[in-house]
């Protein structure tokens, strides 16, 4: 994509993801047992250079702020490029 310059870059992927084939106990509450089955990962380069993370959060600290990072735990990602250089070529990779 091609950023004007003028608005910030957000770039979201969701997808729907199966039920893993291992669960946790029943209704445990805040369960940390990793159930994504699919684990896509989105990145944002400029110049050949990782320029757009997506947004986490941290499950053991869950009063800390959402870091860029990579996300093995949503099945939705979210990357916001705030000022992206006008003109410049933004290249979006699933990894």
């Amino acid at each position: 994509m091609i950023a004007s310059g003028k608005e910030l870059l957000k770039l979201t992927i969701v997808w729907t993801d199966p039920v893993p084939t291992t669960l946790s106990k029943e209704n445990e509450l805040n369960d940390r047992t990793k159930m994504l089955v699919n684990d896509l990962d989105v990145r944002v380069y400029k110049d050949n250079a990782e320029v757009g993370l997506p947004w986490r959060l941290d499950p053991a600290n869950p009063a800390q702020a959402a870091a860029k990072g990579d996300n093995n735990i949503d099945n939705v990602e979210q990357i916001v490029i705030d000022s992206p250089e006008a003109g410049a070529v933004y290249t979006i990779k699933e990894l």
